[in-house]
């Protein structure tokens, strides 16, 4: 179910990027492509991929990874026509079910995610761009208080509205390294960006 929602997100993010929007005429704004810095705030929805390696040690339990939700805050620095970079702040509300074994038992935890990363533009229309990214950061799982390197890979769609203002649609992967390697997910991103 986890790769068909993410299969959809990024469906949805290559179809925008063939839809030329056409709201505002092009010499009604500065151009897309210049540089500055921006701002974006958005919703996050997505799951967690293998929290628990429980069923590889023979207990009998199957891990259930239900839906996730949190907010994701960017601000980055765009150099020119193709490239740019950024600092995400990401926080994740986690549900997890464990059943078999003693029991079935749950758990709800954060994680919190901060990284740098590398932004580069592939394709654009005559409103809108699309991107992808790949950076470097920390992850916290947020109960334990554990912290470990995490990757993070992203592509999407920025469809602007105005020479300052953009609306999104983002999917990104989570890769985490060392005590929270179980807790790679998958999120995707819906939210607002702001140039100046």
């Amino acid at each position: 179910m986890r790769p068909v929602f993410l299969a959809r997100l990024m469906a949805l993010a290559l179809t925008l990027s063939l839809w030329n929007v056409s709201a505002l005429a092009e010499d009604e704004w500065e151009s897309i492509e210049r540089a500055g810095n921006y701002l974006s705030a958005a919703a996050s929805i997505g799951s967690l991929l293998e929290i628990s390696d429980l069923e590889d040690r023979g207990t009998g339990a199957n891990v259930n990874a239900g839906v996730s939700g949190g907010l994701s805050l960017v601000a980055g620095h765009r150099f020119g026509s193709w490239f740019g970079a950024e600092a995400e702040f990401e926080v994740m509300s986690h549900n997890v079910e464990i059943e078999g074994g003693p029991g079935t038992r749950e758990f709800k935890g954060e994680t919190f995610a901060f990284n740098a990363a590398g932004r580069v533009y592939l394709a654009r229309s005559e409103n809108g761009e699309l991107w992808s990214s790949i950076g470097v950061g920390l992850l916290s799982d947020g109960k334990e208080g554990d912290v470990a390197f995490a990757y993070r890979a992203s592509t999407g769609f920025d469809i602007y509205v105005s020479d300052e203002t953009a609306f999104f649609v983002a999917a990104s992967y989570v890769l985490p390294t060392g005590d929270l390697h179980d807790f790679d997910y998958v999120v995707g991103r819906l939210g607002i960006l702001k140039r100046f």
